[in-house]
């Protein structure tokens, strides 16, 4: 199942569940091989519940990391009616299943993308590495403030001054990048994956819209080096970053997270101290992606 489907060609239709599963574990296989590689983390055993012809919380997956965290917040609070099947199914003590709420929440709302499948779950895998690094209270506030924001906003990520935006921004920062540098290495696609998603992706102006505040690219312009993969910046963005930090490996980034207080500006200081000589080039990259 671990094997690549794209080599083999395997060819089943749009609806197929054991696509999908196959897929999923095909991803999760490539999250630890190449995590391995980076050196930055692998998470713990978790459940992943996979959602077929379902939306979730308007985005593409979730990482409550509900065993993990002992339930800090009620599990049909936080999914409402969405996974009501499961939660009786989980809630079932002569059932096999009883103990298996969901870590991590992949749903999939019409037909299949093998690429699309593949990137969400190695964003996931990547939540479920940084909560287990950075510990229980940390996670359980980047949880309960993209649940407050769901309320709020009927988006995860809210507004860069909503409660516990500094972990959150952290969290989906992180996830964002790592993601899409490991599926440049899977599928090669740089100006997708890199140029778009990671270079391109954020704009000072929208620093204060709800969800666009979150620093994508930040960690990518942390460790890439000038000319690597080229420079985009002044050809597809309208306001370019000022990055002039480059070498700070994604080993040494995931080695900064701190524990239970951890946030943006928390990670920017240490980031400075461990980096003296480069302290103030790195004020000024996190400056300019609005931290």
């Amino acid at each position: 199942a671990a094997s690549d489907m794209e080599d083999l060609k395997i060819q089943l239709d749009n609806k197929s569940w054991g696509r999908l599963c196959a897929t999923v574990i095909n991803a999760v296989e490539k999250y630890h091989r190449k995590a391995s590689e980076l050196y930055i983390g692998l998470p713990p055993k978790v459940n992943i519940a996979i959602i077929w012809g379902k939306k979730y919380s308007q985005g593409s997956g979730s990482t409550p990391m509900l065993n993990w965290l002992l339930n800090p917040v009620s599990p049909s609070e936080y999914f409402g009616s969405f996974l009501k099947p499961l939660l009786v199914l989980t809630n079932d003590h002569f059932n096999p299943f009883a103990s298996l709420l969901p870590d991590i929440i992949l749903p999939e709302e019409s037909g299949f993308d093998y690429e699309k499948t593949t990137s969400t779950t190695l964003h996931e895998l990547t939540h479920a590495a940084h909560a287990w690094k950075s510990g229980r209270i940390f996670w359980s506030r980047v949880v309960t403030g993209e649940l407050n924001n769901v309320r709020n906003f009927k988006e995860p990520y809210g507004k860069r001054t909503s409660e516990f935006a500094g972990a959150v921004g952290l969290a989906e920062a992180w996830a964002n990048d790592v993601e899409n540098l490991m599926m440049y290495y899977w599928f090669g696609k740089q100006w997708k994956y890199i140029d778009f998603y990671m270079e391109n992706w954020f704009y000072k102006s929208y620093k204060d819209s709800i969800n666009d505040w979150v620093p994508y690219g930040l960690f990518y312009d942390l460790w890439d080096n000038d000319g690597t993969y080229g420079v985009y910046e002044d050809k597809w963005r309208k306001e370019p970053i000022t990055d002039n930090v480059s070498g700070i490996t994604y080993s040494e980034l995931f080695s900064n997270f701190g524990g239970a207080e951890d946030n943006l500006l928390e990670y920017k200081k240490r980031l400075k101290s461990k980096y003296p000589n480069i302290a103030t080039k790195i004020e000024t990259l996190f400056n300019q992606y609005g931290f």
